[in-house]
């Protein structure tokens, strides 16, 4: 081994690992058919996830409104009734829910970027609730896209811990087909 690597302590929630960079041995796993690091991944889809939950916080507001405005103008009783029902709404409980994940989101970005295992965590948490929702609505297809968002976090956070993905050791375990 070269003398310009030196073993890096890890602790993990058992122990403290000796975590020593290898020069071009990768260890990790990747995501994506091979595209990219769980690292990276994790990164991407957490973007991706706060970019629609922000999207979805804009569209709450501007459902609101526009059903509002709508009962206003319209004259049938039934579509005055239903647009009425849309607008009293409680909407806060959503606001809320998008915000938490929102919130879960960013700390799984700042988790991702800062090797710092409990704040993935909190995101893969975050995606294991949303998966036990689409799970008991019967949504496959959320089921499916949260498993597949959920999975690189199992997979960073078991890489974090072991000392696998360490700031010292991504050179070797960084991969990317197409955002470097």
């Amino acid at each position: 081994m070269s003398d310009n690597y030196e073993a890096t302590k890890v602790a993990t929630g058992e122990a403290t690992i000796n975590a020593i960079p290898t020069p071009g041995v990768k260890r990790g796993h990747v995501c994506c058919g091979g595209c990219c690091d769980v690292r990276r991944a994790t990164i991407i889809v957490n973007i991706i996830m706060l970019c629609i939950t922000l999207l979805g916080l804009l569209g709450v507001a501007a459902a609101k409104g526009v059903a509002s405005q709508a009962a206003e103008n319209a004259d049938d009783d039934e579509t005055i009734t239903s647009l009425q029902a849309l607008s009293d709404a409680p909407v806060g409980v959503l606001v809320a829910v998008l915000l938490v994940q929102s919130a879960c989101y960013v700390c799984g970005i700042f988790g991702a970027i800062k090797y710092n295992s409990p704040l993935v965590l909190v995101a893969f948490v975050c995606y294991c609730v949303t998966f036990a929702f689409d799970l008991f609505g019967a949504n496959i297809v959320g089921m499916i896209i949260t498993a597949c968002f959920a999975y690189p976090h199992f997979f960073l956070h078991q890489e974090i811990r072991n000392g696998v993905m360490t700031p010292e050791n991504y050179i070797n375990e960084q991969q990317s087909c197409c955002c470097v």
